[in-house]
């Protein structure tokens, strides 16, 4: 997996930006879900959107899929402008520049070259669900009266 570059992740990751856009275009297409074969394929794409999104995560960083993933936002945007001839202020020509500029900066600052990094997210996962499955000390802390858990001390009983 080369530290996270996968060349399957990487390909995942860029259909599912693709795929997002085409989604959101198809909804739009759908005219509030009123004509039902652009719904369809909206549905459709989502699915397959989060399918790819899934494969990807497998290959590459969650942090770095999530912020480039976060670009299918200004791909939408960049359409709309270009094809569908949305106007464009200073604003939003800001906004796009900062999407993508924070992408890259996130990207750039990955630790994708530090191997010590690969599998960090999944192993805090596992200590969290660990600590969320019921183990020895709260089984024991079940069998205590009410009032021992939550630390008030009944007098003159």
């Amino acid at each position: 997996m080369n530290d996270g570059r996968s060349a399957l992740g990487r390909a995942a990751l860029y259909a599912a930006i693709a795929t997002d856009a085409g989604s959101v275009f198809l909804l739009d297409g759908s005219d509030g879900f009123r004509r039902p074969v652009p719904a369809v394929a909206a549905v459709v794409a989502f699915f397959l959107e989060l399918l790819l999104f899934a494969v990807a995560l497998q290959h590459v960083e969650a942090g770095v899929a999530y912020a480039l993933f976060g670009l299918s936002t200004a791909v939408v945007a960049v359409v709309s402008i270009t094809v569908f001839g949305e106007p464009v202020d200073p604003a939003k020509a800001t906004a796009l520049v900062a999407v993508v500029g924070g992408a890259v900066l996130l990207q750039m600052g990955s630790g994708e070259h530090h191997p010590k990094t690969r599998g960090k997210a999944r192993a805090w996962a596992d200590r969290l669900l660990s600590r969320l499955r019921p183990g020895r000390r709260e089984a024991r802390l079940s069998r205590r009266p009410r009032w021992a858990i939550s630390g008030i001390r009944r007098r003159g009983r």
